[in-house]
């Protein structure tokens, strides 16, 4: 199994610390967790032992004394990132300190279909895994950016509001499909939501818990952060303002809906 799976609760609160810090010490995840100083040395321990976690050398302290920077390992845990556009697929290979292992892209083509748009989709992904060199029991998982509309707690493409793509594209279980291949979990979300995690993770925001995300492109999104998550509303679709019904009178729209 791999690693990043066959972890406790409080070894993956520890990982998420270091990731999000830069340098981190063991005496500093003490301060930030509340857990003793036993505890976190056991738990670094065996990130270490799994080879999730490196000692990335000494760090000046505001004590005298030089702290054991901790961080995690570079090449090991390899993560894909996919993306599905209106005109581009996309794909890139991460391992679990985000260093780029591949990246490339190729043409959508909607017009022929979903089949062959999934068909090229796994192409990308198996040349990724190929060209990099990787064990695919070192692929920890795949997250999908879809263009369309999503729900992701299901792991569906609810609509792909785009000429002809409507029906083709009507409750897709896409999650479903790509675990059932890779054997390793899939996370399916909105494009606009999926930039905005990112920069939140690793972008402009990294310092903010509250900000508004607005992309434009064949459409126009955005992705609203309360207190570090993504806002997502009642109906899940909290941040979608360029697209609403105003006048239900009005022509049928690519989307489904009328005005």
């Amino acid at each position: 199994m791999n690693a990043v799976f066959n972890i406790s609760d409080k070894e993956r609160e520890i990982l998420g610390l270091i990731h999000a810090r830069v340098a981190l010490s063991r005496a500093e995840l003490v301060d930030l967790t509340g857990l003793s100083p036993g505890l976190i040395s056991a738990i670094v321990r065996k990130l270490i032992t799994k080879g999730i976690v490196v000692e990335s050398g000494l760090q000046p302290s505001k004590l005298g004394r030089r702290r054991v920077a901790l961080q995690l390992s570079s090449g090991t845990v390899y993560t894909i990132g996919l993306e599905i556009g209106t005109y581009y697929l996309r794909v890139v290979m991460v391992d679990l300190a985000g260093n780029i292992w591949h990246k490339a892209e190729t043409h959508t083509k909607l017009s022929q279909g979903l089949s062959q748009v999934l068909e090229r989709c796994f192409q990308l992904i198996d040349h990724a895994v190929a060209t990099s060199g990787i064990n695919k029991g070192d692929l920890a998982g795949i997250g999908i950016a879809h263009s369309g509309i999503v729900d992701s707690n299901r792991g569906l493409v609810l609509s792909f509001p785009r000429p002809g793509q409507i029906s083709e594209w009507k409750n897709v279980p896409l999650r479903e499909i790509v675990e059932k291949r890779y054997q390793v979990p899939c996370l399916v979300e909105d494009s606009v939501r999926m930039a905005a995690l990112a920069e939140r993770e690793i972008g402009a925001a990294t310092e903010l818990s509250d900000f508004v995300y607005v992309r434009i492109g064949m459409g126009i999104g955005a992705c609203i952060f309360i207190d570090g998550k993504p806002y997502r509303g009642a109906g899940g679709n909290a941040g979608e303002f360029g697209h609403m019904t105003v006048d239900e009178t009005c022509p049928l729209c690519f989307c489904g809906n009328n005005g």
